[in-house]
């Protein structure tokens, strides 16, 4: 991958941070970073930022976010997305997005899409289901709530909770 075909250009400048390194091939002199847009959970998503630099918000500002020479102008653009101009849509709780000049649709901060069914968009609250407590998947413990996506033995007054975990999550 060259740096021109680097995903999640056009998010926006002031709208990525950087969660975590991920093992990939983005080319000989990029690494392929997670990345959080605030407001927004790109599940899955990637952007790239040349090795030996720091996996700061600037190198993903300058080196993966917006397109370099070569690259098409509308490429990550939800509104003009790809070749044919196309505007993007998504469905409730989620941003459209324009990733490598196809449609997509990332989720709303803690919301995630754990049944991988398009038509049913982010349905999962990640922050307070305790079937997939911060991430699809992550169980809580039989008995124990979700609160703001950590399992804890007892509910916060203060928090908003979902119900507690019930003993078999596939079940519900």
């Amino acid at each position: 991958m060259d740096e021109s075909s680097c995903p999640l250009r056009g998010v926006g400048r002031r709208d990525l941070q950087v969660m975590r390194p991920v093992s990939s091939a983005c080319g000989p002199r990029w690494r392929r970073l997670l990345v959080v847009a605030l407001g927004l959970v790109a599940l899955g998503g990637v952007a790239c930022s040349r090795e030996g630099q720091p996996a700061s918000q600037h190198r993903l500002e300058h080196d993966a976010a917006f397109p370099r020479s070569g690259a098409s102008a509308t490429a990550g653009d939800p509104n003009r997305c790809g070749a044919s101009g196309e505007t993007c849509t998504a469905g409730p709780r989620a941003l459209p997005v324009c990733v490598d000049g196809r449609c997509s649709q990332a989720c709303r901060v803690g919301y995630a899409d754990c049944d991988g069914d398009p038509a049913t968009s982010c349905e999962t609250e990640v922050l307070i289901d305790p079937c997939h407590c911060k991430s699809c998947g992550r169980t809580c413990p039989p008995g124990e709530f979700c609160v703001a996506g950590l399992c804890q033995g007892r509910q916060d007054p203060l928090v908003r909770t979902g119900p507690p975990a019930p003993a078999n999550c596939n079940a519900r």
